[in-house]
């Protein structure tokens, strides 16, 4: 019994890791789409780059 919800919480842990590891990749790929339009404005390119290094996880 014990060793059943071990398995049920890695299932939900698994899932959880894909979610945050696709949201990182959709996150990455919008500072990118945001980063080439405003090019011009470095301060707040900056701001975007500071903002989508640091990890969810």
């Amino acid at each position: 019994n014990n060793k059943h919800t071990i398995s049920q919480m890695f299932v939900i842990h698994s899932e959880q890791f894909m979610y945050f590891e696709q949201l990182q990749k959709n996150m990455r790929n919008a500072a990118a789409n945001i980063m080439h339009r405003c090019h011009g404005h470095v301060r707040l390119k900056t701001i975007i780059l500071y903002i989508f290094s640091l990890d969810i996880m």
